[in-house]
């Protein structure tokens, strides 16, 4: 059976509706389903709801202009339906500008036949096919399916109306991925652009059917809810929405874990502006992710202050890597009998011309969050690498020297090359070199982790799990992973002496170190209490400010041969 077209005609006289509706019939043949309207206020309703496939509109109706109607029509954009104006000869209406106030098509009445509506229907219906095509492509994500950039505007645009006119609350959430170049840079952009597809599909689901759910552009997402009650209504849906990432991507082998972070910005209480809520939205995201990401935070008046000195800080980072004003200082690496210096841990801090000395609590979060940590640890490991060479110069012991791999480089899929070409335009041994990767870090990514490794593994570098202790601590991973060493976190040191806890995990990390042939060093040690209990457990090396503070290189130079009992190791490669 054929779909029935649905038709609505909006005009004063029966004998015209039944003239239209037999010539349409004879046009159509039986799909034809005709409605009569002749009231103007009635036909109010019926084209805003858009529910029928055409509408024929008498140019006079009820002795009123029907041009109001036409653009009521047509207000609704992808929704309007194609209308075709009806005149009378003594109308003299000019069929350009009806067809510019939105009419599909413009007829005389006199001059009705089949073969005129046949051709006319079918023009206006193919039209508005082509219509809503390119309503779709001017206002939807080709990707996602949601509202684009364009249909955004426009919603919040009404949604600000609707709300000033209602006295009730409108929210706007802006959020982003976290980490999503990662995921791109490691599993490549058909994986990247499934990962969006999924999480559109998400936030869909953890929406209302009354929210507009909007792609803004990369990972960057916004949600407009509207007629909400007090600000309580938008946390339980802030929560919803980042809980919805709670459970890990799967595309087929690829496990992505991933968050957002979200910054809310609410109208009337935040601005009466489109751009200004955008705007005030952005900051609070930006502090959504100095807060340790994951989380939604509320915009608020001091955020302007802190953003404009956020990104302040962010073009001096630009410039201090562009300059190289970034420098190491070295912790030493003792074994635990006190007379081994057996490495030295590269950390790297940031003394600003104007700020002094900026704490790495406050720039490498802003490293992360920005993409500046990639070049950041480049330079880190060039550093470490001229280091190694200027020691050498002078004769200073060959020192193992551990670098901190952050989560970002390890998601980059170049990281083994661009480590091999430092090393190599350094003219480094790679068995000078020691990579600390947090194990959160390790647990939270795929099984491509496993060839990484052996690559650095193959080419020398020995791989240290920094942090152990604080993650999952999985068997089955560190049984895949070539690893040579494992760092026990400082938590675990602080109270070992007093706290059972700490030292049953102490021990027992000690304990899976030995079974599994590995390096155990803890870290944060203070007291000769918590040397006395490491060394007594089989805990070989250790790190902390009982022994040494991190300090420059030439403080390193100065220092090494004051310590008593220090054996000055110029092999200690070859013994370690």
């Amino acid at each position: 059976m054929k779909n029935r077209i649905h038709i609505l005609y909006i005009g004063n006289s029966a004998a015209e509706q039944q003239q239209l509706e037999e010539l349409l019939r004879q046009a159509l043949g039986d799909q034809l389903l005709l409605t009569w309207i002749n009231n103007f206020n009635e036909a109010l309703w019926p084209l805003e709801a858009c529910y029928y496939d055409l509408v024929f509109l008498d140019y006079r109706l009820d002795g009123r202009d029907t041009i109001e109607l036409l653009r009521r029509s047509a207000s609704t954009e992808e929704r309007a339906m194609p209308v075709i104006m009806l005149a009378d000869n003594e109308d003299h209406l000019d069929d350009l500008e009806v067809i510019r106030q939105g009419a599909a098509d413009y007829l005389s009445k006199q001059e009705l036949s089949v073969s005129m509506l046949k051709r006319s229907v079918r023009y206006a219906i193919e039209r508005k096919k082509i219509e809503q095509r390119l309503v779709t492509l001017s206002h939807y994500d080709a990707l996602t399916g949601l509202a684009n950039r364009n249909l955004f505007y426009l919603k919040l645009t009404d949604g600000i109306i609707q709300s000033l006119r209602s006295n009730k609350l409108l929210a706007l959430f802006f959020l982003d991925l976290d980490h999503f170049k990662e995921v791109n840079d490691s599993l490549g952009h058909p994986t990247g652009d499934r990962l969006l597809q999924e999480v559109a599909a998400r936030l869909k689901k953890a929406t209302r059917a009354s929210d507009t759910v909007a792609r803004l552009g990369g990972d960057e997402f916004a949600v407009i809810a509207t007629n909400l009650n007090s600000e309580t209504d938008i946390t339980l849906l802030a929560q919803k929405l980042v809980s919805s990432f709670n459970l890990p991507f799967k595309f087929g082998s690829n496990q992505i874990n991933t968050h957002t972070s979200i910054g809310i910005a609410l109208c009337p209480v935040h601005g009466h502006d489109p751009d200004e809520l955008l705007r005030h939205a952005d900051l609070a995201l930006y502090q959504a992710k100095a807060a340790g990401r994951n989380n939604f935070k509320f915009y608020d008046s001091e955020l302007d202050a802190r953003a404009q000195e956020y990104r302040a800080l962010e073009q001096e980072m630009r410039h201090a890597l562009q300059h190289h004003d970034f420098t190491l200082h070295y912790q030493p690496m003792f074994s635990t009998d006190r007379k081994t210096v057996i490495g030295v841990e590269a950390l790297v801090r940031w003394v600003h011309k104007v700020r002094g000395m900026i704490a790495p609590g406050d720039f490498i979060p802003l490293a992360e969050s920005s993409g500046l940590i990639l070049p950041l640890g480049e330079q880190v490991l060039e550093m470490a690498c001229d280091q190694i060479n200027q020691w050498d110069a002078i004769g200073f012991p060959q020192l193992l020297v551990a670098v901190n791999l952050s989560p970002a480089q390890f998601a980059d899929p170049d990281l083994v090359e661009k480590i091999v070409g430092i090393l190599k335009s350094k003219d480094v041994d790679p068995q000078r070199i020691e990579l600390e990767i947090t194990e959160n870090t390790l647990m939270e990514t795929g099984p491509e982790v496993v060839e990484l490794l052996t690559q650095l593994n193959n080419i020398g570098i020995k791989l240290a799990i920094d942090d152990f202790g604080t993650g999952y601590s999985s068997l089955s991973y560190l049984k895949k992973f070539p690893v040579h060493k494992l760092k026990i976190d400082r938590a675990f040191i602080k109270d070992v002496t007093i706290d059972k806890d700490d030292a049953i995990i102490a021990r027992s990390i000690i304990q899976l170190g030995q079974a599994m042939n590995l390096e155990i060093i803890a870290e944060g040690v203070e007291t000769e209490e918590q040397l006395a209990f490491l060394r007594n457990e089989g805990c070989e090396q250790v790190q902390g400010f009982l022994f040494a503070k991190p300090m420059s290189s030439r403080g390193l130079i100065d220092w090494f041969p004051k310590q008593q009992g220090c054996i000055m190791q110029t092999e200690i490669m070859q013994a370690g």
